[in-house]
């Protein structure tokens, strides 16, 4: 009965795995096919096409980029070639700064003193200002909380950007995304404090 179950679970985590995959292989393209859309054409395997995005960065990369251990020589020649060619829209290094920017910002807000201190005294950076205070963070456990902090702007800055189009377009504007993307981070939350669970708090007695 125990091996029984534990096949279950073992089967039912491969098919949550499987989905999650997708989910995030689908964003890829979907995303990167707005710089490089040639590229989705060209590698039908997720799994290298993931690879390719990581190894190039943005596509005027790509002419320098060894590929040969992703894809075979054909395949990796038509890749540099349309790359030079793409229709995509570009994105400089600026645009990548800014992007970036904006959640790195957003997790230190309030922290600017600490931040500067440490600059100039070369010692370590503060991981996050005000965003402390969150209940996501408050809640997770000492070892994730650098990376909760992470999340949480991340997330943030997005659903900020989705606000802004919205508002500039003057579509009706909703929670729907917000919601899932605070589903999302309470998943996250549960998942890592059951792999890092609190260490008990001892107390010393006289």
């Amino acid at each position: 009965m125990v091996v029984q179950e534990c096949v279950a679970e073992a089967v039912s985590l491969l098919d949550a795995l499987d989905k999650e995959l997708n989910n995030y292989v689908m964003c890829i393209r979907k995303w990167y096919g707005w710089h490089f859309p040639e590229l989705g054409k060209i590698v039908q395997d997720h799994g290298a096409y993931a690879k390719i995005v990581k190894t190039i960065g943005i596509r005027q990369n790509a002419i320098n980029a060894d590929l040969s251990t992703i894809l075979p020589e054909d395949l990796e020649e038509k890749v540099k070639e349309d790359a030079e060619i793409s229709m995509g829209t570009d994105v400089s290094e600026i645009d990548l700064m800014y992007i970036k920017g904006f959640s790195s910002t957003l997790q230190i807000l309030a922290a600017e003193k600490a931040l500067f201190r440490a600059l100039m005294t070369k010692r370590n950076t503060p991981k996050y200002g005000l965003i402390y205070r969150a209940q996501l963070i408050t809640e997770a456990p000492p070892k994730i909380k650098g990376k909760m902090a992470r999340m949480l702007a991340t997330k943030c800055s997005v659903v900020a950007r989705i606000d802004g189009v919205n508002a500039l377009s003057a579509e009706t504007i909703d929670n729907a995304f917000g919601m899932k993307c605070l589903a999302f981070l309470e998943n996250v939350l549960q998942t890592e404090s059951e792999r890092h669970p609190r260490s008990r708090e001892t107390t010393r007695t006289n």
